[in-house]
């Protein structure tokens, strides 16, 4: 991954595929990125702190679960936005994109105008859009692992704090039943990989 400066070129990408016109708030500091085949966008910095729009290229988005890539990973090509499933739960997402051809991405580090974005109306209904797409995407990969595995990794990964704190809004997410994941985070409680200090509050054991 190398940063590429070149502003002329920065410039076209983000008009071509109208990237400001997703912000209300104006000169945004968007950064221009280039990744070669077998790197993970986003490799080098937190991806919850960034926002990333694949411009040029393509690659295979695989689940973080699991480093196994499978047929049927899904293969990204041109334009894409990736990190808002980590940007909106300000943890680790739970994909990972791996480069194919070569990837030029346009990035918004976000911790200088998180201020100001979270005043942005346009802004939050496009990250609303987004995050429901990803969700809707990541419903086949769900359904593949065993319950157990799904809540470790979101544990993990995917969730701020590696805490729950609603049973039921995680079961929906996971697409299992609330009473599926109350026997599953019982079992961890006993088996010490969880704790469970209050009432519908269920926190990751700092060993695991």
């Amino acid at each position: 991954m190398k940063e590429v400066h070149d502003t002329v070129l920065r410039n076209y990408c983000i008009k071509k595929y109208h990237i400001d016109a997703w912000f209300d708030t104006p000169d945004l500091p968007f950064q221009l990125f280039q990744y070669a085949p077998g790197e993970i966008i986003g490799m080098c910095h937190p991806l919850n702190q960034y926002l990333i729009f694949m411009v040029e290229g393509s690659c295979k988005s695989s689940l973080a679960l699991t480093s196994q890539e499978t047929a049927d990973n899904i293969l990204y090509e041109g334009f894409q936005v990736f990190s808002v499933l980590a940007l909106c739960s300000q943890s680790e997402d739970i994909f990972f994109q791996k480069v194919v051809e070569p990837v030029l991405t346009v990035e918004l580090f976000l911790p200088p105008v998180g201020n100001q974005l979270k005043e942005d109306n346009r802004f939050l209904h496009f990250l609303i859009g987004q995050l429901t797409e990803k969700v809707r995407e990541m419903v086949p990969y769900l359904l593949k692992y065993p319950l157990e595995e799904l809540l470790l990794m979101y544990l993990q990964s995917g969730c701020p704090d590696h805490k729950i704190t609603n049973v039921s809004e995680t079961a929906n997410l996971l697409h299992h039943s609330r009473s599926q994941l109350q026997r599953v985070l019982s079992k961890f409680t006993k088996e010490g990989i969880v704790t469970h200090p209050e009432r519908g509050v269920y926190l990751l054991a700092e060993e695991t």
